[in-house]
């Protein structure tokens, strides 16, 4: 979100801005019908206000850095004036030689920038090789680079893919019926996984599946087939086509400007769209700009007629000698009267206008504002949802659930709503757990209920009675309609297993929750084969599977084992360089048994980022508790953190020490957290147990008071409330 001293801080100036530019385009052609058109001043304004519009366009695509728009821009220029110098050399005899001329030194200043441009990007002399340093410049000497970690070599892979997945020629060639009708409008963000090149996702972020090639023309290969291309190309080939032949009309100068124009726009558009997405912005400008060419050719349609008929009456008119005088007087010319149609508007004309303003007015409200409006929730739920998991206020978090369940309402056929309303659940369910939520009992819960509550203490109120199953259940249907929404996002497979885990973890660990991790996580991987981070965490579910069954049915654990091997050979195929890779050599290190083999993995990850092994370390620590001097050997390696104020970190060290039976570190971790975040109910309360079990009463029960308070302030359920104060006279009443 905008903060102060950031460019977005002042949103509303930009805002205002924007609608008052947007009246003054409204306003103007309005004007200019009922300006005469000798008022040469209007002229001059509105050419001033043009000018200076544009020139901000330039000046905003320059500091865009953006080559793309850059060369786009460069090349509609020379084109409007080109064609713009032979319409002058064709039509004006006496101008002809000048035309030529500027043609011959423009084109002459076009080969030697051309010249430039390829010394730029292809010598090594010391002087291009410093220019490449230079700020925005510098930019247009590395056009051909792609060596690793550029955005050359991010379009490389886009396209060309490696040799795990074949990339956007490798979607297009798949499937011949593809290859002739796409695979759909908007469709390459799904259809794209089975051709991800791995690497990748070593200079992109591992979370992002391209939607886009980066290439228009691949773009509608992808989207809409070899079909699609050839319509389009023979669209934009016949608008040109259509404005060069309006060009031969006998229409007037300004005219001629706009068609040049129109046509400038479009070249400029289709050039920056190959290497580069083509946005809302510039699309439009391209629809609008074959429209004006149309409208021009109708202009010249309707007035090539009145001009020839003008001319041929002039040219009659003029007398070759004195017309004899015959003494008569002359009769005046009738006035000729304008052909008026005697029809009068029908109420059915009134009733289709009506009917096409309702549709129009339903379009502009369903395509344009409505799904700006709910994305603005959605927005606004997220900046809510964001602060919730920093400090752990649930009130925040509810107030954010209400507005992704207002976008949710506004536009039901989001899967991306859906899918934050059920993280935003997940983590209210896990608040829940955190004060007994699992001792309370289930209740019937239904999502289209919850869709029902339009305010935030509604939602409150209904999710407040509710158990932790209650509420991961609600978090399952949210996550299951985004799923329905959108069945191949490889996200919703991968985010459904992370629930049911959840769920198994920290809720109620059933057969058929087990299943479902398994078989979500199977189908996560079998949709995105090359998505080395489902892939891993698949491994990690096979691992945990494993360890489950150790005791219990030890020879599926060795099958559980062999497949999370053979799964772990794959991802270090795919992407030897991830970082997680070695977590998951470090669990199945441990899963297999090797425990002092595997802590010095452990130590060495965490000793790269301490907070990777986060999700995963309250199992690590349960499974070394019988193991103490393993324990001390992974607080040792968290000790050389920087954890001293960082929540998670000093959670971690008292959860180690706690397991240790090192109260004093445990208490001193758990202390240090408190002082952090004076407002969580967990802190306080594993500050409390670690008092208690370290022996020290007095300061135990002082902070179980501490812990009603809060509760009590928090408005958490009475059961819970009641459970605390029975804490807190336990401690009062064992007070040397």
């Amino acid at each position: 979100p905008p903060t102060d001293g950031r460019f977005g801080a002042n949103w509303s100036l930009w805002l205002l801005t924007g609608i008052v530019m947007l009246w003054v385009a409204v306003v103007l052609p309005i004007f200019q019908k009922t300006q005469p058109t000798t008022d040469k001043r209007y002229t001059r304004i509105v050419g001033w206000l043009s000018f200076v519009s544009e020139a901000a366009s330039l000046v905003t695509i320059f500091f865009t850095q953006s080559r793309g728009p850059w060369i786009g821009g460069a090349v509609g220029i020379v084109f409007f004036v080109t064609v713009l110098l032979l319409d002058i050399r064709r039509r004006n005899g006496r101008s002809a030689r000048l035309a030529t001329r500027l043609f011959v030194a423009q084109w002459s200043m076009v080969g030697l920038l051309l010249g430039f441009l390829l010394l730029f990007n292809f010598s090594q002399a010391p002087i291009f090789t410093e220019l490449r340093t230079v700020p925005y410049i510098g930019r247009m000497g590395k056009l051909f680079d792609v060596s690793a970690g550029t955005t050359g070599d991010v379009r490389m892979k886009i396209w060309f893919g490696d040799e795990f997945g074949k990339g956007t020629i490798g979607l297009i060639t798949a499937d011949p019926l593809r290859t002739i009708i796409g695979w759909g409008p908007e469709s390459m963000f799904v259809a794209y996984n089975a051709f991800y090149p791995p690497s990748l996702a070593n200079i992109e972020s591992r979370s992002a599946s391209p939607d886009r090639s980066h290439e228009a023309f691949l773009d509608e290969l992808v989207n809409k087939g070899l079909l699609g291309l050839v319509s389009y190309l023979a669209l934009i080939s016949g608008a040109l086509l259509y404005g060069f032949r309006l060009l031969k009309q006998p229409n007037s100068a300004p005219h001629r400007f706009l068609v040049i124009a129109a046509m400038s726009t479009i070249v400029a558009h289709n050039v920056e769209g190959l290497t580069g997405i083509p946005v809302v912005t510039s699309l439009m400008m391209q629809w609008v700009s074959i429209g004006v060419l149309f409208v021009v050719g109708r202009f010249a349609t309707e007035s090539s007629p009145q001009i020839e008929q003008t001319t041929s009456s002039e040219a009659v008119a003029l007398p070759l000698a004195k017309p004899p005088q015959t003494g008569r007087r002359r009769v005046p010319a009738q006035p000729q009267k304008p052909v008026v149609s005697s029809r009068q508007p029908l109420v059915t004309d009134y009733l289709i206008y009506a009917a096409v303003l309702a549709a129009g007015a339903y379009g502009a409200w369903s395509y344009n504002l409505d799904n700006a409006l709910a994305d603005m929730r959605f927005q606004q739920g997220t900046s809510y949802a964001d602060a919730a998991t920093n400090s752990g206020n649930t009130d925040q978090q509810i107030i954010g659930l209400s507005y992704f369940l207002d976008a949710m309402r506004m536009e039901p056929s989001q899967d991306y709503y859906y899918l934050s309303a059920g993280r935003s659940l997940l983590n209210l369910a896990d608040a829940k757990r955190r004060i007994g939520g699992n001792r309370i009992d289930s209740q019937e819960t239904s999502l289209h209920e919850l869709l029902s509550k339009e305010s935030a203490i509604d939602i409150k109120d209904y999710l407040e009675p509710r158990s932790t199953r209650d509420i991961v259940h609600l978090a399952e249907q949210a996550l299951l309609e985004a799923h329905s929404l959108n069945q191949y996002n490889k996200d919703h497979f991968a985010n459904l297993a992370r629930l049911y885990t959840f769920w198994y973890n920290r809720v109620e660990q059933t057969p058929e929750v087990e299943a479902a991790i398994m078989t979500w996580f199977e189908k996560g991987v079998s949709n995105a084969p090359n998505d080395v981070s489902i892939l891993n965490e698949y491994i990690g579910a096979l691992i945990a599977r494993a360890n489950r069954l150790r005791d219990t049915n030890p020879s599926e654990a060795a099958l559980t084992r062999e497949r999370a091997h053979a799964a772990l050979e794959r991802s270090q195929m795919l992407d030897p360089a991830y970082a997680n890779t070695a977590i998951r050599v470090a669990d199945l290190t441990y899963a297999d048994g090797r425990y002092s083999e595997a802590l010095p993995l452990y130590a060495a990850i965490i000793q790269k980022d301490p907070h990777a092994l986060d999700s995963q370390i309250s199992t690590i620590v349960d499974e070394l508790a019988g193991s103490p001097a393993l324990l001390t050997q992974l607080r040792t390696a968290y000790m050389a953190t920087p954890y001293q104020n960082d929540r998670l970190l000093l959670s971690i060290l008292g959860l180690i020490a706690s397991r240790e039976r090192n109260y004093p570190e445990a208490i001193s971790a758990f202390g240090q957290l408190v002082a952090i975040q004076p407002d969580s109910i967990e802190a306080l309360q594993n500050y409390t147990i670690v008092l208690s079990n370290g022996l020290e009463y007095e300061n135990a029960s002082i902070q179980a008071q501490n812990l009603v308070a809060l509760a009590s302030a928090q408005q958490l359920p009475a059961e819970t409330v009641a459970l605390y104060q029975q804490l807190a006279d336990y401690l009062v009443a064992n007070i040397p």
